[in-house]
């Protein structure tokens, strides 16, 4: 995997664990956003696994 594709990946999984801090600190809209903004550079190292489980978090949240 190119570094950029590990690097976009990894940005996403800490933009996951920032929204997971948010929803514990009860700011569901924060964690919507962070869960977005991972979608999109999940999109670009073109993980559709990773894209697929943060999409029902985001429905979980409502």
């Amino acid at each position: 995997m190119s570094q950029w594709l590990e690097y976009a990946e990894k940005k996403g999984d800490h933009l996951c664990e920032l929204a997971a801090e948010h929803l514990r600190s009860r700011e569901p809209d924060k964690a919507k956003e962070l869960l977005s903004q991972a979608i999109s550079w999940y999109k670009k190292a073109g993980l559709e696994e990773k894209i697929e489980v943060v999409k029902d978090k985001l429905k979980e949240i409502g």
